[in-house]
């Protein structure tokens, strides 16, 4: 998938894909969210001191803008690939784990499986 057309969006789209996917953390998401802003924003606040106020400005500028056009792009790839990462986990729950657990929870069912009834 290439989002928008531009291959250097699907190249992101896929690592974000494949990051998030391999971890089930919190602190995963956050890192893909701003490691590639917070680095960039940091390494530009060192290079640029001996810059012109005007010239400084305005790097700093477009690297916010760049940071915050990522961490909108990430986002909408972060909300789109949960709801199928859980729909996935519920699925392994309702074949596997649930059996694993004492039988009391056996006959009970994921929230995926919940839902599915509801809406029937």
């Amino acid at each position: 998938m290439t989002p928008f057309g531009i291959p250097v969006l699907g190249r992101c789209a896929l690592w974000i894909e494949r990051t998030i996917s391999k971890s089930s953390s919190g602190q995963t998401v956050a890192a893909v969210q701003l490691a590639p802003v917070v680095i960039p924003i940091v390494v530009a606040e060192v290079l640029t001191r001996s810059m012109t106020d005007a010239l400084r400005q305005l790097t700093m500028g477009t690297i916010f803008g760049v940071g915050l056009l990522w961490l909108l792009f990430s986002g909408w790839q972060i909300k789109r690939i949960f709801p199928a990462k859980s729909i996935k986990a519920d699925r392994y729950y309702d074949r596997k784990t649930k059996y694993d657990l004492p039988p009391e929870y056996a006959d009970s069912e994921s929230a995926t499986e919940a839902e599915q009834r509801h809406n029937r």
